[in-house]
């Protein structure tokens, strides 16, 4: 039983690494897009976007797929939620996925990928490759 309570802590602990990886990875897309445009690092959207003028706004809204006339904030979101749609989609998980489930699937396919590799040696013999994204 207490190995049980302690492989679920373990679990846990993982999932809410991979949540916070994938948090400092959107965090550095705004980074990267207030130096861009000159804002400082520690800029929100809303900065980033008073940086730059009405038509980069109208272009940027176009590019990622936000309506038109959308305001900085709204064209924010949507580029983080398109950076986290894909990278739900390249691990495998529900496009609409937040950054805790992402993680918690990235975590279960690590797990299983290095059970295939280091756990049972039967099920090691049975496998010719082991594809941890299948």
């Amino acid at each position: 039983m207490a190995d049980q309570s302690k492989q679920t802590d373990n679990q846990g602990n993982s999932s809410e690494q991979w949540k916070a990886i994938f948090e400092e990875i959107e965090e550095q897309i705004r980074k990267d897009a207030a130096r861009v445009v000159g804002a400082p690092e520690g800029a929100d959207w809303k900065t980033i976007g008073s940086q730059t003028d009405d038509k980069v706004r109208t272009n940027a809204a176009k590019a990622v797929g936000a309506e038109d006339g959308s305001d900085w904030d709204q064209v924010g979101r949507h580029v983080e939620s398109k950076v986290r749609s894909g990278m739900a989609d390249i691990v495998g998980s529900d496009p609409d996925a937040n950054w805790g489930e992402i993680g918690r699937t990235v975590q279960v396919k690590i797990e299983a990928f290095l059970q295939d590799i280091f756990g049972d040696e039967k099920r090691k013999e049975e496998q010719d490759e082991v594809d941890p994204w299948a």
